[in-house]
């Protein structure tokens, strides 16, 4: 099976922005892979993933380590998925990365999601690596995905590209 990548849109912010937003997803494409490099610029670690702007029907599971211990919280996210991201109280300038490969997102059925994000520090408070596996319970066609910020607002120069992914034979 060959893998076609194809990048459909990247943002990278100028100045700061309460989410970011990628609209009108062509149905041309068997998966998406979304990868972000962004940070905060006021507390919170994260980022949440919408999906077509509905606030219902998520689950995930969670497995976070800081280096010497790995814990599964018990955060439940039942209104979108949830991944890390650079916090502004850690390494001043740096950025957590985040990937997400988001399964059939045109199938009938429900859509699956692997992620993975690493929120990096020079110190000891805000380094963690985060795998997620999340499930929307929708079947209908992903068409838009909206990224937001756990606290005010991802910061300029956070980047976010959007693929999409054609498996054939």
């Amino acid at each position: 099976m060959a893998l076609t990548w194809v990048a459909i849109a990247t943002t990278t912010l100028t100045s700061t922005a309460a989410t970011i937003s990628f609209t009108s997803i062509p149905a041309t494409y068997t998966d998406l892979y979304l990868f972000i490099s962004a940070r905060n610029n006021q507390g919170g670690s994260g980022q949440y993933i919408r999906y077509n702007s509905t606030t219902s029907g998520y689950t995930q599971v969670r497995l976070i380590t800081d280096g010497s211990t790995v814990t599964s919280p018990a955060n439940t996210f039942t209104t979108e998925n949830f991944m890390l991201a650079m916090d502004s109280r850690a390494n001043a300038n740096g950025f957590g990365v985040a990937m997400a490969y988001i399964t059939d997102y045109q199938g009938a059925n429900n859509k699956f999601t692997l992620q993975s994000s690493t929120n990096p520090d020079n110190g000891t408070d805000y380094n963690f690596i985060e795998v997620d596996a999340a499930g929307w319970n929708n079947t209908s066609a992903i068409t838009t995905i909206t990224l937001i910020p756990e606290t005010n607002a991802f910061a300029t120069n956070s980047t976010a590209t959007l693929y999409g992914i054609k498996n054939t034979v």
